[in-house]
């Protein structure tokens, strides 16, 4: 009671100054708007070669293997405590693999959660999605497919096909190994593309940028294409490249980035 007597009259006194300083007030009392966080986990045996899929609306993903046949989740919801109770995590075991999804139960009240994944070696990561939030997976060796809205993805000693896919972010993609027939994809409409590959890497390269330039340490044998010896051909070719890395083969790197610039690496 004596609180509640002494928040009215600040509020009295800060309503006769500027108003701005009653509102500094309320950010830094912060009663209404204090964050908790609450840990949920799950553990569960998993078939060989499973499917796993998470599907999260804003939230962090982070994702590593181990060469245990089961997955190990972990998910951290931080809000207010009715933010925490308006949010569900759902988990759905099969016999083909793990389904995670987080769950609003009403909109604009929902939390953050940040979910950390330790799967199987040979698990496939079929849809890893979140609307807003950063995106990393390491040491994946089977195809996966990766998207986000808002945020960017970081994949790190990857041996096999993947499709990463952003709308605002950066996309990093590190490879151990270009398996023949593999296919490596990434797309950003505002964002940078890294990619970087083994010193003797073969595989064909689409790089494309509308605004940027596309840039690689890795020598390429550029497609024959006729053009007009200007600034606007040379400027044009910076920004689409279209060739072969090493001896080319049958792997394809497909990277598009409408905003943003497109850098192929040597690992």
């Amino acid at each position: 009671m004596k609180l509640i007597t002494k928040l009215m009259v600040v509020i009295t006194l800060l309503s006769s100054s500027n108003s701005m300083y009653s509102f500094v007030f309320f950010e830094h009392l912060n009663l209404w708007t204090s964050k908790k966080e609450e840990v949920i986990t799950h553990e569960q045996t998993l078939t060989p070669e499973s499917e796993i899929s998470i599907s999260n609306t804003r939230g962090d993903i982070n994702i590593k293997t181990w060469n245990k046949p089961k997955i190990l989740i972990e998910a951290t919801k931080v809000g207010t405590t009715e933010e925490l109770k308006l949010t569900k995590i759902e988990t759905l075991y099969t016999k083909k693999g793990a389904h995670i999804k987080t769950v609003p139960l009403k909109a604009e009240r929902f939390c953050t959660v940040n979910y950390t994944l330790i799967v199987p070696a040979n698990a496939i990561l079929t849809d890893i999605s979140t609307e807003k939030g950063n995106i990393t997976v390491k040491n994946v060796s089977t195809p996966s497919r990766i998207c986000n809205q808002y945020g960017n993805i970081s994949l790190l000693d990857i041996t096999n096909s993947v499709q990463a896919s952003t709308k605002f972010g950066h996309i990093s993609i590190q490879t151990r190994e270009i398996k023949a027939g593999s296919k490596i994809v990434a797309m950003t409409e505002r964002g940078n593309i890294k990619l970087q590959v083994p010193t003797k890497a073969d595989a064909q390269l689409y790089a494309k940028t509308n605004k940027g330039t596309v840039t690689s340490e890795c020598p390429v044998t550029l497609e024959p294409r006729t053009m007009k010896l200007c600034q606007s051909s040379l400027s044009a070719l910076k920004r689409d490249v279209r060739g072969a890395i090493g001896n080319g083969g049958t792997s394809v790197i497909n990277l598009h980035t409408t905003r943003g610039n497109v850098k192929v690496l040597e690992a």
